[in-house]
């Protein structure tokens, strides 16, 4: 089956059409209803329901559909790992499962560039990804979670643990009977275990996913506490905009870093974290 068939039938199952497909491909119409066909006629089946209304799949078009997305992402890991295994050609994919992890990826990626030269890098954050799974499926090289990789052919390096203090938008004492709202997030099971152990739900507000920034500015804007990195933060209690609840106990987060033992680049890799993490 010719990938430029399949990919033309992934575009149009998207964009609900075919003129649509056409021009996100930036090929003609015509182009695009000939690769259907030649695809309809290799499995000898109708794909589309076409209509006034756009295309819509067919039955036969929607049992392909999970398919061709899994021949489409295994292509594309099978060219990558090509180039990378039988060439000289090197591209690290970095991710993060949680955004208060950003700053050390950026940090660890601006050490590569100043040791190793500017190599080719993309870097990740994605709170609803499973970031050792993504590393499994080789989305991306390298990640750091909250929990090692569970599969045996996954390495896991412990970092540093992530110790988060209770900041307020104004001066209190962990003891005081108004304390602001508590803006909760969801960063994984240890996280919600340490703040449980801490703090009633009744004293919750809002839950910002993944995203610290963003629970960061609401705090900034509307007053109320939450658990941060200390380095998050230090603009804002330097000028005072931001203060440690006194008293109040501080919790850590575990921290890993996993790749695929069979990484094409896991000797570099491993040289990295070693002179970068246990510097």
């Amino acid at each position: 089956m010719h990938n430029d068939a399949l990919n033309t039938f992934l575009t149009v199952a998207h964009c609900g059409g075919f003129h649509a497909a056409a021009e996100q491909l930036h090929i003609t119409q015509a182009a695009v209803s000939a690769r259907i066909r030649s695809l309809e006629s290799q499995l000898d089946v109708s794909l589309f329901e076409r209509g006034p209304g756009g295309s819509q799949l067919s039955e036969a078009g929607k049992y392909l559909l999970p398919y061709a997305e899994q021949m489409q992402t295994t292509w594309q890991q099978v060219s990558r790992d090509l180039k990378e295994r039988f060439t000289d050609h090197i591209a690290l994919r970095l991710g993060a499962q949680l955004s208060i992890w950003e700053q050390r990826l950026i940090d660890w990626v601006i050490w590569i560039e100043t040791e190793h030269g500017k190599l080719p890098m993309t870097l990740d954050f994605d709170y609803h990804r499973d970031m050792n799974q993504a590393v499994l499926n080789r989305l991306v090289d390298v990640a750091i979670s909250h929990q090692p990789g569970k599969d045996n052919s996954l390495i896991s390096f412990p970092l540093q643990p992530e110790k988060l203090v209770l900041l307020a938008r104004r001066a209190c004492h962990f003891n005081d009977p108004d304390l602001p709202r508590f803006i909760d997030f969801d960063f994984g099971e240890d996280y919600h275990r340490e703040v449980n152990a801490v703090l009633p739900d009744s004293q919750r507000l809002h839950v910002f996913s993944g995203n610290s920034a963003m629970g960061l500015r609401y705090i900034m804007a509307n007053g109320g506490m939450s658990y941060y990195p200390l380095r998050l933060a230090q603009q804002y209690l330097e000028s005072e905009q931001l203060h440690p609840v006194k008293d109040a106990p501080d919790i850590a987060l575990p921290c890993y870093l996993t790749y695929h033992r069979d990484n094409p680049h896991k000797g570099l890799i491993e040289e990295m974290i070693q002179a970068y993490f246990q510097r």
